[in-house]
Parts: C-alpha cells; sequence; structure tokens
C-alpha cells in the first residue's frame, strides 16, 4: 500500500500529499522525511532503527505518519506501466 519512488530531486515532480525523503549527514542509513526534523540528533535516530531493526538493509525510509519503516536496499528500476499496474491493483 505504499509507493517509494527513489530518485534526483531534481527528477522528481511536487505533488500535494507526497512525503519527499532526504539523506542526513548525521545518519547516513536513513532517509528521513524533509519536512520533518527529529527533535534529538540524527544520528541517534539512526542507532535506535538500527536496534530495533537489525535486519534491515540499508537504507531504510522512515515514514512517522504511517508509523513504516521501510528497507530500500531492494528498490529497483520501474517502468511507468509497473507504476499504473500496481495503482490500479493489478500487481
Amino acid at each position: 500500500e505504499t509507493l517509494v519512488v527513489l530518485g534526483y530531486s531534481d527528477a522528481l515532480p511536487w505533488a500535494e500529499g507526497v512525503v519527499y525523503l532526504g539523506h542526513d549527514s548525521e545518519a547516513p542509513s536513513l532517509l528521513l522525511p524533509t519536512a520533518l526534523r527529529p527533535d534529538f540528533p540524527a544520528a541517534l535516530l539512526e542507532r535506535a532503527v538500527r536496534r530495533q531493526f537489525p535486519t534491515a538493509a540499508s537504507p531504510v525510509a522512515l515514514l512517522p505518519q504511517s508509523r513504516q519503516v521501510l528497507s530500500m536496499a531492494s528498490a529497483r528500476p520501474v517502468a511507468r506501466k509497473q507504476i499504473e499496474a500496481w495503482l490500479e491493483g493489478k500487481l
């Protein structure tokens, strides 16, 4: 039920309702929402995520609104047809 699209920031379109993720130099293995900032150092958050999810391969996307922690290690290129099929519930 979640679609994560990885790409260069200038190649991604701006769309209302989308959560954009980015890297923090203090926590390079995490992808964090760009509109949010943790109340504590990102490196501490990274260590906590690694302890809680030791088998999750890096990078890991944190989606606090939906309470999801997603490994991006198996991310792969997709074609427009695959995204359309996913949106239509055919994948």
